[in-house]
């Protein structure tokens, strides 16, 4: 198999990339709103519980000891 040299290689994809339960990595901050939104700041690890299907969904999951409901498209993947 040969490597792709294209220049878009390393694009980063347009779709949530779908995860059992692990973690990811926040890309932006966040400030929940309601009461049982995740806040969390930028370079947070997220522990994912439960995740949406699509990019638009939320997820459950948990940082620093706190659990509570975030958007999707706020990460990226987080590999241990």
């Amino acid at each position: 198999m040969s490597c792709d040299s294209s220049p878009n290689r390393f694009a980063v994809p347009t779709t949530v990339i779908p995860v059992a339960c692990g973690y990811v990595t926040a890309m932006f901050d966040f400030e929940g709103k309601e009461e049982n939104d995740l806040s969390f700041k930028k370079g947070d690890k997220i522990e994912v519980l439960e995740r949406g299907d699509g990019p638009n969904d939320w997820w459950v999951g948990r940082v620093n000891n706190t659990v509570g409901e975030f958007p999707g498209k706020f990460f990226i993947l987080y590999l241990i």
